[in-house]
């Protein structure tokens, strides 16, 4: 057996498996930063253009896999971040709950919350761009369609 052997290729369905959990672990990490949140707030959420918007980048980790899902390298570099914030979320949230920490005096300046929002900027950014492009191949081809039907376009 050679090296190149046991290099072989990752199953698809492996990938598919990976992105399905790291959304589903991006969601329960989005929960818990609303569980955190109301928390600090005690009052309900809002709903603003603000509040939409730190929502999309809050979730766009978890769309990001789930758009990649056939292609295990871009998975696989999603696993790094999406499980950073999983853990460093976790961690505070069972501190909170064996009585250790109290959330809301948290000194100091939450890492996590900054990763987080910084990944999730990052993913929906990509997230646009493929929507984008993907909208643009369709308006295309649909056009071309049109075009080789004999309708007008314009």
């Amino acid at each position: 057996m050679t090296i190149a052997d046991e290099e072989a290729e990752i199953p698809p369905k492996w990938c598919a498996t990976t992105a399905y959990a790291l959304a589903m672990i991006q969601t329960l990490t989005v929960a818990g930063t609303a569980y955190q949140d109301s928390i600090h707030w005690n009052e309900a959420y809002h709903f603003e253009a603000g509040f939409l918007l730190i929502w999309v980048v809050l979730l766009a980790p978890a769309l990001l896999p789930l758009i990649f899902r056939k292609n295990c390298e871009i998975v696989m570099l999603c696993t790094i971040p999406v499980l950073g914030v999983f853990c460093a979320r976790a961690y505070g949230i069972i501190r909170y709950w064996i009585g250790i920490n109290s959330l809301s005096g948290q000194k100091g300046f939450d890492l996590a919350a900054l990763w987080g929002i910084l990944f999730g900027l990052l993913a929906a950014l990509v997230v646009a761009g493929w929507i984008a492009v993907h909208a643009i191949a369709y308006l295309s081809a649909r056009r071309g369609d049109l075009r080789a039907t004999g309708n007008r376009v314009d």
